[in-house]
Order: C-alpha cells, then structure tokens, then sequence
C-alpha cells in the first residue's frame, strides 16, 4: 500500500485483488532478474554509448540491476518517491561525468522496454494493460526526474562561467 504523501504511481488505491496482482508481477519480475537485466545488458551494448561502454559490461549490469531493484520496489510501494530521488542522484553523478543526457536516458528505456516485453507473459491477459500502464508511469517519473536534473545542472554551469557543475570553482580554497 502506498504511504500517505507518497507520490502514487497512478492515481487512486489499488483494490485488494489488483494489489495481489502487483505483488505476484513483483515476485515473478524478481524470479527473473538475473534475465531481465541480462536482457536490457544486451541492448545497452547494441546502443554503443560512449560513456557506458568505457564503464564496462560488470558496471554496467550493476546499474541496471539496481535500476530493476528500485523499479520493483516502486511496484510494491505503489508510489514512484524511490526512483524519482534515485534518478535524480543518477542525473546528478552522470552529468558530472560528462554523460549526455541522451546515453543516461537510454539506460532507462532499454530496461522499461525489457519489462514491456517479457510483463505480458508473466501476467493474466486482462492485468496487462494495469502492469504496462505501471511501469509506463514509473519511467516516466524516472525520465522526468532525469532530464530535469540535467537541465538544472546545464544551467547552472552557463550561469556560472569558469566553475564546474559540481558547484566549485578555480575561487574555492583547497582547490
């Protein structure tokens, strides 16, 4: 159940039956994680980005890994509070690795269409749209949160010539 002023994932309660359908998509997801994000690995590679091929394969499925383990922890929680802060941490450490936007967000979208693709085989035919529309709403969060943070930092950085995107600068004593 989601907490009381939590950001739900869609609006309005889940009845007791489509919650046990959530719960049971969760437990299966986890069943099948080692794959998933196998999966979503695969795709990553074939997106050749710069930046995450440098990190490597074991970094690599690590991020991807913690991306699903923060998904599925919004599922159970009915609320997107966990991966719209993650992401924004993601957002924030990336960028000051010279990450384009376009590679971090990318990172999302291989692992939200691995879901998209294998959800309609674990689930009943008629809870598939509910379990899409879920993780649809998730990512969007997720990516909203992202390209935010992104825009945030970029424009701090011009606002601010000569200081990095961390907030220091050549100005900043024990540099």
């Amino acid at each position: 159940m989601p907490r009381s002023g939590g950001r739900p994932i869609l609006a309005g309660p889940l009845s007791p039956a489509r919650r046990g359908v959530v719960t049971e998509l969760v437990v299966l997801l986890r069943e099948r994680g080692d794959a998933l994000v196998a999966e979503a690995l695969t795709m990553m590679t074939e997106a050749r980005l710069e930046h995450y091929d440098a990190a490597g394969l074991p970094t690599v499925r690590q991020r991807l890994a913690t991306l699903l383990e923060v998904v599925l922890s919004c599922l159970e929680s009915g609320e997107a509070d966990e991966i719209v802060t993650y992401m924004t941490r993601v957002g924030r450490e990336r960028f000051s690795a010279g990450y384009d936007l376009l590679e971090v967000q990318t990172s999302a979208n291989v692992m939200e269409e691995t879901l998209w693709r294998r959800i309609p085989s674990l689930v009943d035919p008629a809870e598939v749209p509910r379990a899409l529309g879920l993780v649809s709403s998730l990512f969007s969060a997720a990516k909203d949160a992202l390209a935010r943070t992104y825009v945030s930092l970029a424009a701090s950085a011009t606002a601010r010539p000569g200081k990095d995107a961390g907030g220091g600068g050549d100005d900043t004593p024990g540099e």
